[in-house]
């Protein structure tokens, strides 16, 4: 997995104290995160059944896996929390059946807003979603 430029933590808008989950991440991917990680619990999304997390990101590169998954992420995700919906860049070295679109209009039937899209590396990008208020 290529570097990340450390600001991705903060692109992601993981703060001091929350606390987060990552599913499906790229080999690699959380080491490259570092120290960004320091201050935040980052817990398995399977434990967080009585937890309401506050920062999700999940790696997906099959749009069927996507639509079978998202909806019970949302489930453990807080009202106030942000889920970041990470699938490979089209025409990169990853395969995938996910494009933009796919990922917009599914978080739309979930009445999920997409706020802002970041390109993780030269692989991966992310667009994040929080509820409709």
């Amino acid at each position: 997995m290529a570097e990340v430029d450390q600001t991705l933590v903060k692109q992601l808008g993981i703060a001091a104290g929350e606390v987060v989950s990552f599913l499906y991440p790229p080999q690699g991917y959380l080491d490259l995160l570092g120290d960004g990680l320091d201050e935040v619990t980052v817990m398995d999304v399977v434990d967080s059944e009585t937890s309401e997390l506050d920062v999700i990101q999940v790696f997906f590169t099959e749009l069927k896996v996507l639509k079978d998954e998202l909806s019970t992420l949302m489930a453990v995700l807080s009202e106030e929390g942000a889920l970041w919906v990470s699938w490979p860049k089209e025409g990169g070295p990853i395969e995938t059946d996910i494009t933009e679109g796919d990922v917009r209009d599914f978080g739309s039937e979930l009445n999920l807003v997409a706020e802002n899209k970041v390109d993780i590396d030269t692989s991966w990008q992310a667009l994040k979603f929080v509820y409709r208020h």
